[in-house]
């Protein structure tokens, strides 16, 4: 297991001159054997590629400006189409404290495209209040995954686990 080709689409190519110039150790990932760095739409993209994916990451703004399109159906049934059977996607959806109706919103939009939609959280300590929301879904069992996986550093399973228990918010 391993990743062979990772494609990264940002729609500000000042998003990756700031990052190559203030962050070179992440920036420096851009440039690794089997990325490939696109400046573009990635809307345009999920609808126009032929390509399929085992992993799609959104890592989106807010709701609003250009980033709305990547909250709706049109967007989620291009993601669909392009995930390979077995894949899985995921969406950050805000801060539960600072951002209450995100998580929820996000899950009503993915819930039509799959037929698991869960929620899960991580301590991000450089994003606001350093708890931070994402949203996983697939269309076969979730954990089933995570069960398989050894454990490491920082993951195992009661981790995974855990990153799945939520408050009720």
């Amino acid at each position: 297991m391993g990743l062979s080709k990772v494609i990264n689409v940002e729609i500000d190519g000042q998003v990756v001159e700031v990052c190559r110039k203030h962050f070179p150790e992440l920036a420096a990932s851009f440039d690794k054997k089997g990325v490939k760095l696109m400046v573009g739409d990635g809307i345009k993209y999920a609808r126009e590629t032929k390509e399929k994916f085992d992993m799609i990451i959104i890592d989106s703004t807010d709701p609003v400006g250009p980033a709305e399109g990547l909250f709706n159906d049109a967007f989620y049934n291009d993601v669909k189409r392009i995930l390979s059977p077995g894949g899985v996607v995921v969406t950050q959806s805000g801060s539960p404290f600072y951002q209450p109706t995100a998580i929820g919103l996000a899950q009503k939009g993915m819930k039509p495209h799959f037929k698991n939609v869960r929620s899960y959280t991580a301590f991000i300590p450089t994003y606001p209040s350093g708890f931070w929301s994402f949203i996983m879904a697939a269309d076969h069992d979730i954990q089933k995954p995570f069960r398989d996986l050894p454990s490491g550093k920082y993951f195992n399973m009661e981790i995974a686990t855990s990153s799945f228990s939520l408050p009720e918010f």
